[in-house]
C-alpha cells in the first residue's frame, strides 16, 4: 500500500511541477515539496484511519488520535494552514495557502489535492466550490 501511495504522489508531483513551468524554480519545487508533503504525511494520516476504521475522518484531529506516528508540524509543508475536507467515505480534499498563507483560489502558491482512490491535483473551480460550502459566517 505504502508503494502505491509513494508512486502516487510521484505523480501528483510531475503534474505540479509542469503546471508550475512558467513560475520561478523556487516556487516550482517549494510547490512540489509542499504537494510532497501533503500526499506522503498527512495523506498517510488520513489513509491510516481509512484503513483501520473504513470511514474516512471528518476531521484530521480526527485521524490524528490514532495515528502511530507524528507530523514534523502542523498545517502543511511550510507550518501554514492546511485544510482538510472529506468529500465523501472515499475520499477527501486538501488544500494549502502555500508559503504566503493566502488563500489565491488556485493561483499563487496555493496547492490543491485530492484523494479518490489515488492521488490529483484539484481543479481551482472545485476547491473555491468547497469552500463556499464550508466556510460559514455568522
Amino acid at each position: 500500500m505504502m508503494y502505491f501511495i509513494k508512486s502516487s504522489s510521484l505523480l501528483c508531483l510531475i503534474t505540479i511541477v509542469l503546471g508550475c513551468v512558467d513560475r520561478s524554480t523556487r516556487s516550482s519545487s517549494e510547490s512540489a515539496m509542499n504537494v510532497a508533503y501533503m500526499c506522503d504525511k498527512v495523506g498517510d494520516v488520513v489513509l491510516h484511519h481509512y484503513n483501520r476504521t473504513g470511514q474516512m475522518p471528518f476531521s484530521l484531529d480526527e485521524a490524528l488520535r490514532n495515528y502511530p506516528g507524528q507530523l514534523p508540524h502542523r498545517g502543511d509543508f511550510f507550518g501554514n494552514s492546511l485544510f482538510y475536507w472529506r468529500i465523501d467515505n472515499s475520499s477527501f480534499l486538501l488544500v494549502s495557502f502555500g508559503r504566503n498563507n493566502q488563500l489565491d483560489y488556485g493561483n499563487g502558491d496555493d496547492v490543491s489535492v485530492i484523494w479518490d482512490k489515488g492521488w490529483s491535483v484539484a481543479d481551482p473551480k472545485f476547491v473555491e466550490s468547497q469552500l463556499a460550502v464550508e466556510v460559514k459566517f455568522p
